[in-house]
């Protein structure tokens, strides 16, 4: 996909500082068991809290005990307000999926969904922000697990989210992050009315997709081996990366990562647009009339160039050239927030191209 192709061409942006993964690799568990007993992850948890983090982000369900320990990691759902665990929401089209409880021990504004919209093709562009799941499922929370620690991490700077139900749209500090419309087309979508208020994924660009913020591994926060300005204020998000233990993974326009590492680009997306300065853009899609301008537009200079010079030695290396300054501006305007038809465009201006070449050639015959 030309949207993927654009994204990997990004100048390279540097790790989020604001956020710590704690993954549980397969040498955790092999240590500690699968599935990992809520002793340790209560330990864990009781590790990272004494350094002070701003939030700690559960992403391991846990809807039933896995003993021992779970009354210790009952104590941490009850009284830990840094705490923010995860659900998953039934799938109404899929019998099989009937969603993952949250644990019974925490309130209800410390759970956050951790499902998320993929493409046809598999892979993870949207951003799921809310949703609406019905009175009766497993899962009822309406917030996402990464805007829950996002929205709470900019609590502690003072910044309150304002939202408008009619709207639909999400204020952070000025900040707008304007959904996907639920009806007609929007970009590569259409007709997403019932999918919850969804935004583009403004994927961090990492040379190494695995390395959005700094990493530790589960036994090293059991072992005390983490420095305290690792945890400190930031965000701690914790969960599985073993492949054959649970761990989820998802592919993206940069290859596939484990589930815990989409949460970190999902948070640090939220965080990058309001708090970085200058402030790091969303991205947005044109509306319909728009991009039939540019579409039109570059048609029209497929045309002009080949009406204009006769030669098709000529007229194909200036197509080239054109098609070539068309990416990059498609390239520039993605990294300035707005995602506008490459291949449409392209398409355009080479079908005008041909057509101009057939009307010249038959008037040529003809004379």
């Amino acid at each position: 996909m030309a949207f993927d192709q654009l994204m990997q061409l990004r100048p390279q942006e540097k790790a989020d500082k604001r956020i710590l993964i704690v993954k549980a690799e397969e040498q955790d568990i092999h240590k500690y068991g699968f599935p990992l007993p809520d002793g340790i992850l209560a330990q864990a948890i009781g590790k990272l809290d004494q350094y002070q983090p701003q939030v700690i982000g559960l992403d391991i369900f846990r809807n039933v005990p896995r003993e021992p320990g779970s009354a210790q990691l009952a104590k941490h759902f009850q009284n830990n307000q840094r705490l923010i665990a995860v659900c998953r929401v039934p799938e109404a089209r899929d019998p099989n999926n009937p969603g993952i409880a949250p644990p019974k021990a925490i309130a209800a504004e410390g759970v956050g969904f951790a499902d998320v919209l993929l493409d046809s093709d598999g892979v993870l562009r949207r951003h799921l922000l809310f949703l609406n799941p019905e009175e009766n499922s497993v899962c009822t929370s309406k917030n996402s697990f990464s805007i829950l620690l996002a929205l709470n991490y900019l609590a502690k700077k003072g910044i309150q989210p304002l939202q408008s139900a009619e709207e639909r749209n999400l204020n952070l500090d000025s900040v707008v992050f304007t959904p996907l419309p639920y009806e007609g087309r929007a970009g590569g979508y259409s007709n997403i009315n019932g999918e919850g208020t969804q935004i583009l994924l403004n994927y961090r660009a990492i040379k190494d997709v695995t390395q959005i913020a700094k990493t530790v591994t589960l036994s090293q926060v059991i072992n005390s081996q983490i420095k305290r300005e690792d945890v400190e204020n930031r965000i701690v998000i914790v969960g599985i990366t073993d492949r054959t233990a649970g761990g989820d993974f998802i592919n993206t326009p940069y290859g596939e990562i484990p589930g815990v590492l989409m949460q970190a680009y999902a948070v640090s997306q939220i965080l990058s647009t309001v708090l970085d300065r200058p402030r790091r853009p969303l991205l947005r899609v044109w509306s319909l009339e728009a991009e039939i301008f540019w579409i039109w537009g570059w048609s029209l200079v497929g045309g002009v160039l080949l009406w204009r010079w006769r030669s098709l030695f000529f007229v194909l290396g200036a197509v080239t050239i054109t098609t070539a300054v068309m990416a990059e501006l498609c390239l520039f305007l993605l990294i300035q927030g707005s995602w506008v038809p490459l291949v449409p465009s392209a398409l355009a201006l080479i079908i005008s191209s041909g057509c101009v070449a057939i009307y010249q050639h038959n008037e040529s015959k003809s004379a």
